[in-house]
Parts: C-alpha cells; structure tokens; sequence
C-alpha cells in the first residue's frame, strides 16, 4: 500500500482547522461546519498525525493555537482562499462552455410544466443551459422561422408540415373565459356554438398552425355560423382579459390561464363542452436537429412517461382546479 502524505490531505480536513483556528472552541466551530464536536475532534488529530505536530492546545477552560498551529494557520488562510477562487474561476469557465438553447414560451405557456422541463434538463444534461424567451401571442412561430429560438414550448397541432412536433408534457381542458355576471356565466358548461351570439375579442394578426388557432381563435361554429370579433384588435393577453372584462364577448383559453387570472374578481370561466384538450409540449422548425434539441426531447419524453403526468391525470385535475374558480356566494 502506497503511504500517504501530506498532499493527501482534503479540503474538509484544510477547512476544519481553518474554523477551529478561528473559533478556538470545538462547539461552536461544530456548528459553524454543521458537523458533530466528536467528528472535528477526530478531524484535527488525524490532520495532525500527517503533519507530524500538535497544531492546537486543548485544557478544560481554553482552546489555544501552537505557534506550528498559528503559523499554519495563517498561510493555509492564504492557501484556501486563493483555491476557492481558483475553483470558482474554473466554475464560470465551465458555465460559460456551456451551450445556451433558446427555448421560446407565451404568457399561456409558461408555467409549472415549462418550470419542469427547463429544471429537468439542465440538471441532467450540465452541458446545456436555458434561455427563456417569451414570444408575442400573436406570433408566436416568427421567432422559431428567424431563429430567434430554437424551440418553442406552446400548444400543439394536430399536424403540420413546417414544425417537428414534441411529446406531450402536459394537458389542459379549453375552459371559455367571460365577465362575471355573464349570460353564461352561470352554465356548467358552454359549447363553442354559443359564441355566435356573444363574439370574441378581436386579435391582431393571429398566425399558427389551422388547428390551434381554430381551438382558441375559432371564426366559425360547428354549425357554421360566424364568430364575431369584439373591441379593438389586441396584442397581449392583459388586453384580452380587460376585452372580456368590459363587454360580453368570450375566450376560449387554458385552464392554466384561467387560474392565472382568477385573483381578478370580475372574471367567470366554465368548462367547454365537447372541446379537445390542450397539449402542451415543445415545437421546432421540421429539418432543423441539433444535439441541444435532440437532448431536449429526450428529457421532454422522460417527462411525458412519468406515471404520475399521465394525460388523463392531468387532465382531470386540471378541469377540477378550474371548476373551483367560481366558488358559490357565501350565505
């Protein structure tokens, strides 16, 4: 067996004698370190059997330092600081190897579920690191045509030929929102052929795959009849929910969004009868693969298989949370 020497030593043992040699007192150099007395006891022997030398003198009233003691302590101070700042240079040099991923969201995108993914991601594959970056909800793809992202987590299509599609991360039910004393306000649920008679606001420029934009944009009813638009066009989802705050046009939206903005007071939201479910996951530009997108997906589809993030689960929960946005008035 090799012997050991003083190089051997490690910076637990190092950053033990540091302590003591600053608190002269077992107890509270302990806390200090979040160890027990015995363990720093056992520590400061078995540093000073490989240096070969008693660093502290220890009586039943004090605690002092050798002059091998002090001496040593002073240029370990020296020795450590300087090793912790080494530690950390090499620390930012590796964050700033690191390979950034733009990874875009809306303000109904962003949330738990995205929390997750981003977490998950980075935590398992160090090599990466994420950059959200919130995209218009009314162009919401622009950013993944020009590369200002490189992928967008936001509500998947049914198909489409310019984007690679994701696994599911999450689902949510389509709630429809509406001012609080609403005609109706007051239904279990609403059917999207209810929204010829009231309208929704007005958006401008709404672009994105037919499907999606159907769900949440529709300009017809299944029957046929004609959406109306409502108000003046607009451009984030601050200036939908005061549309519908001040007339009667309704939205349908996410469940996510709804609990979002149930603080309000002066909003309603009932469950869509018949309505899809909303599935949450991420998009990129079909054709364009990179190790950073494949690593993504990987983690996005580890997330999707985990049994508790089934989509029925998530579904049903989701749904119960929005039925309790609109509690009954007090007695």
């Amino acid at each position: 067996m090799a012997k050991r020497t003083p190089a051997d030593l490690n910076l637990q043992q190092l950053r033990v004698f540091l302590v003591l040699g600053q608190e002269l007192h077992f107890g509270r150099a302990a806390d200090r370190l979040m160890l027990t007395q015995p363990y720093v006891s056992r520590t400061l022997a078995s540093l000073e059997r490989r240096i070969g030398g008693r660093l502290l003198d220890r009586t039943s009233r004090r605690v002092t330092l050798t002059p091998l003691g002090n001496s040593f302590h002073v240029e370990l101070a020296k020795a450590y600081d300087e090793l912790v700042r080494t530690m950390e240079r090499a620390r930012n040099s590796a964050a700033e190897l690191r390979e950034t991923l733009v990874v875009g969201c809306t303000t109904t995108s962003a949330g738990p579920a995205l929390t997750s993914l981003v977490r998950d991601f980075e935590t398992s594959r160090p090599q990466y690191r994420v950059r959200l970056h919130e995209v218009p909800l009314n162009h919401p793809y622009q950013a993944l045509r020009t590369g200002t992202i490189d992928v967008l987590v936001l509500w998947l299509p049914d198909e489409t030929a310019e984007f690679a599609l994701g696994p599911v991360i999450e689902e949510q039910p389509m709630v429809l929102a509406m001012r609080k004393g609403h005609p109706l306000a007051g239904r279990e649920t609403v059917s999207v052929e209810e929204l010829a008679n009231y309208g929704i606001p007005a958006m401008a420029d709404v672009e994105g795959p037919s499907s999606v934009e159907h769900a949440l944009w529709p300009s017809e009813t299944p029957g046929g009849r004609p959406i109306p638009r409502v108000g003046p066009p607009c451009r984030s989802m601050s200036e939908i929910v005061d549309s519908l705050a001040r007339s009667d046009a309704a939205k349908p939206t996410s469940g996510s969004v709804a609990r979002a903005h149930a603080h309000r007071g002066d909003l309603a939201f009932v469950q869509m009868d018949e309505e899809p479910t909303l599935r949450l996951g991420p998009i990129w530009p079909a054709g364009r693969v990179s190790n950073a997108i494949t690593a993504l997906i990987e983690v996005a589809t580890e997330l999707a298989n985990q049994p508790s993030r089934m989509p029925g689960e998530r579904a049903d929960r989701a749904g119960c949370a929005v039925r309790d946005l609109n509690p009954e008035p007090a007695d």
